[in-house]
């Protein structure tokens, strides 16, 4: 007996109102095509008629209750991979229940008008592939997103972004003149001065003093 074809994917599907896509297959043992939407396996005879019914059932799929989190790294690889020795990595997510024991992101990021940063389609997938992760919107997961040893996952809310957005600046400002320091002439004169605009440490014995 002939052993089952694998399927053959041939097409995909996006429709950008909910951040969602599906692929589009071939069973080449039944010759129908077939997607699969939020747990709900979708077959047609034509490619275009299972395109026409994987696109309702993805603008459906915005019935799903959405949650937004922020995802903030542990790990300071990300930087190093960059030649940065300093950074602070953060995104946000929206992720929900598709369907029992599964669950999946959706990008973009839905913001509102007065959030503080535009949403951008592409958020979290530099540290996605460096951890080698599927970037794309229709990756699913076990349960919904909890904090582990490489990232810290928070409730979203514009007041908590907006300091993210704060310390991240604040990095790249420090970094910048860090970077700047190095490149200095008289950077043997200044790290001596200690005229370096960046925060120093207390001399010898002052934090005790002040705190007696």
């Amino acid at each position: 007996m002939p052993r089952p074809l694998k399927p053959l994917k041939v097409d995909e599907v996006w429709v950008s109102s909910v951040g969602l896509k599906a692929d589009i297959f071939l069973d080449r043992n039944s010759k129908e095509f077939f997607s699969e939407v939020c747990g709900l396996v979708i077959h047609d005879k034509t490619a275009d008629g299972c395109k026409h019914k994987t696109r309702e059932a993805l603008k459906q799929s915005i019935q799903i209750e959405w949650k937004q989190f922020i995802f903030i790294s542990r790990e300071m690889n990300t930087a190093f991979l960059k030649g940065e020795a300093l950074a602070f990595n953060a995104w946000r997510l929206e992720v929900g229940q598709s369907s029992p024991g599964k669950w999946r992101k959706r990008k973009p990021f839905r913001a509102d008008g007065d959030d503080p940063q535009p949403p951008s389609e592409f958020e979290g997938d530099e540290i996605d592939r460096q951890r080698g992760n599927p970037v794309d919107g229709v990756s699913y997961f076990d349960g919904p997103p909890v904090s582990d040893k490489h990232t810290v996952v928070l409730p979203y809310s514009k007041e908590a972004w907006r300091t993210v957005l704060t310390i991240r600046e604040a990095v790249k400002a420090t970094r910048k003149k860090i970077d700047e320091l190095t490149r200095a002439e008289n950077l043997e004169a200044l790290l001596i001065s200690g005229d370096l605009g960046l925060p120093l440490l207390p001399e010898h014995g002052e934090s005790s003093r002040d705190e007696g």
